[in-house]
Order: C-alpha cells, then sequence, then structure tokens
C-alpha cells in the first residue's frame, strides 16, 4: 500500500523547485531565455491546496478517542484506583505479513483498584453500544467474579466503581 506524498514531497512542488534550481544555475542569458520558453510556469502542475482541521459540526458527537481520553483522566483522578491501562488490539500491515495485536474482545481499559481488585471497561462513543463479543467478555469477567462494564462518557465509568 503506498502512501500518499506529503506537502514537501508533493510531484508539483517537487518540478517547481527543479525548475528553479536549474534557472539558478544558468548563467547565460540566451539559453536562460530559451529554458524559460521550452518549459513555461504555465505547464506545471497545480500546488496542492493544504487543508486544516476538519471541523465538527456543533451536534456531533465525540470521538471514542475523545471519551476514552477524558474517561482515562477522571478514573486516575478517583481515589479508589491504583492503575489504569490502556489495551491495544487489533491488525496491522507490515509488508506482505498481517500482524494482530491484542486479542479479540479484550476491552479498551484494565483498571486496578486499590482493594486489589480488577476491572475492565469497555469505551464507546455515545450512542453506541458493546460488539457481541465485548458483550461477551464483559459477562465472562463478572462471571469470575472480577468487575466490568461499559460506558460512554466520564461519568458512566466512575458509577461502575465499587
Amino acid at each position: 500500500m503506498r502512501k500518499r506524498p506529503t506537502i514537501r514531497e508533493h510531484p508539483a512542488i517537487l518540478r517547481r523547485r527543479l525548475r528553479a534550481a536549474t534557472l539558478a544555475m544558468i548563467s547565460d542569458p540566451a539559453q536562460r531565455e530559451r529554458f524559460l520558453r521550452d518549459y513555461p510556469e504555465s505547464d506545471l502542475p497545480a500546488l496542492p491546496v493544504k487543508r486544516g482541521p476538519r471541523a465538527r459540526s456543533a451536534d456531533s458527537k465525540p470521538l471514542e478517542k475523545h471519551v476514552l481520553r477524558a474517561v482515562m483522566a477522571w478514573l486516575r483522578l478517583d481515589k479508589r484506583v491504583a492503575r489504569v491501562q490502556r489495551n491495544q488490539s487489533g491488525m496491522f500491515l507490515e509488508g506482505n505479513r498481517v500482524i494482530r495485536v491484542g486479542e479479540k474482545g479484550l476491552l479498551d481499559l484494565t483498571v486496578y483498584l486499590r482493594d486489589g481488585r480488577y476491572m475492565e471497561i469497555e469505551v464507546k462513543r455515545p450512542g453506541k453500544k458493546p460488539e457481541p463479543h465485548q458483550e461477551a467478555r464483559i459477562a465472562d469477567i463478572k462471571a469470575r467474579g472480577g468487575l466490568a462494564g461499559w460506558c460512554d462518557s466520564p461519568e458512566g465509568a466512575i458509577a461502575l466503581l465499587p
């Protein structure tokens, strides 16, 4: 999979730099005039448009990564929590190989409470629900005596704590 060129690597910019460097090396006025006639600036491709960050509309819901960041911050401030750990899971391509990271169904956060109990929390975007394999993981942890649940806000995560 070929990545998109950065602004510095864009072909239009590279061609303009090459043209400017070539012009700087030509000292003979006749050759310089011939070069400008043979390679006019109007033949160069258009420069890329540099876009800023996408603006979210006022009614759009926060992304899961934003909710997750807020939940982790709130949990770290709670006196009942000893440690909060972010669990990474998923797949990515490295060359021709597919590499799987983590375990399927692993919830987003592992929380260790000061009283020694273990807890896992799945964080979702507001209005979304956990996948069936995540719900199965929550039920399995609860069946084994652990604490587990899902939330879509920092307040929801604090409400899950015993």
